[in-house]
């Protein structure tokens, strides 16, 4: 009940300060503070500023993205190269007892001579 209340308090106050640092920032669209002799020309690299950063941004999450679903996949055919050698004598021994029919490995014979 009150966790809901206390997340929105604390998304509402980070986002206030996000905003105020953002609008502090010189070069910004947000900022409309000029200096003498700007005018349009602010405007437009403001702009030009904070679509670059826009697309910068989404770059980074593009790479973090690709990154996270190449370390799953490299992490799936990791587990398939440990595991495939270990599947394939498992089944040639069963497939060797249970299907051919041949007794199971044993140590019994070796383990009298060499009490002898």
């Amino acid at each position: 009940m009150f966790r809901p209340r206390i997340r929105n308090r604390l998304l509402q106050r980070y986002e206030s300060q996000l905003s105020r640092q953002i609008m502090t920032r010189r070069g910004f669209s947000t900022n409309r503070s000029l200096h003498k002799g700007q005018g349009k020309e602010a405007d437009g690299e403001a702009l030009r500023t904070a679509e670059r950063r826009a697309e910068e941004a989404r770059a980074a999450e593009e790479r973090r993205e690709y990154k996270r679903r190449y370390d799953g996949a490299a992490r799936r055919w990791v587990s398939t190269i440990i595991a495939l050698p270990i599947l394939l004598v498992t089944s040639y021994y069963l497939f060797d007892r249970l299907v051919l029919g041949k007794k199971p490995k044993s140590l019994e014979k070796y383990r009298g001579e060499k009490a002898d």
